[in-house]
C-alpha cells in the first residue's frame, strides 16, 4: 500500500513516502483493469493533491472524484460555485467522471454520498474499487 506522495514542503525523510512518478508507475496496472477509481482531492490544495496525469493509469476508467475539506473553506462560500469550478477543472483533464462530491471529514458532510454511490456502482458493474488518497506535503 502507498501510503502518500512527498510533495514539496512534506517530509523528505519518510519511507512511506513515494514519488508522484514512482506512484504512477506502481499503479499503472489499473489502465488494463475494469475498475472503479475513487479519487480523494484535498479542496485546500486542489491541483498540489490532484495527481498529474491521472489518466496514465486510470484509463478509460470511471471516476468517483472526492473533494475533501471542505469545512475548511470560508463559510460564505458558495458550494455550488466550487462544484462548477471542480467539474469544469475535470472536464480539462479529459477523465471518466462519474460524480463529484464534497466532503468533510470532520463534520461527515458529504460521506453518506460517497459511500452509496460506490456501493451501487459496485452493485451495477461489479467493478473493482480502488481507492486513491494522495496526500501531497502532509
Amino acid at each position: 500500500m502507498v501510503t502518500a506522495v512527498g510533495g514539496h514542503g512534506g517530509y523528505p525523510g519518510g519511507k512511506q513516502f513515494v514519488s508522484a512518478e514512482e506512484l504512477r508507475e506502481k499503479l499503472s496496472y489499473l489502465r488494463h483493469e475494469k475498475a472503479l477509481i475513487v479519487k480523494l482531492v484535498d479542496i485546500v490544495d486542489f491541483n498540489g493533491s490532484f495527481l498529474a496525469r491521472i489518466r496514465d493509469f486510470a484509463g478509460a476508467n470511471p471516476i468517483v472524484l472526492v473533494i475533501t475539506k471542505v469545512d475548511l473553506l470560508p463559510r460564505d462560500t458558495d458550494l455550488n460555485c466550487i462544484g462548477d469550478w471542480v467539474v469544469e477543472s475535470v472536464v480539462r483533464k479529459k477523465l471518466n467522471v462519474l460524480s463529484v462530491h464534497l466532503t468533510s471529514s470532520k463534520s461527515l458532510v458529504g460521506i453518506t454520498g460517497v459511500i452509496s454511490e460506490i456501493q451501487q456502482e459496485k452493485k451495477v458493474s461489479l467493478l473493482s474499487t480502488y481507492c486513491l488518497p494522495i496526500c501531497v506535503g502532509c
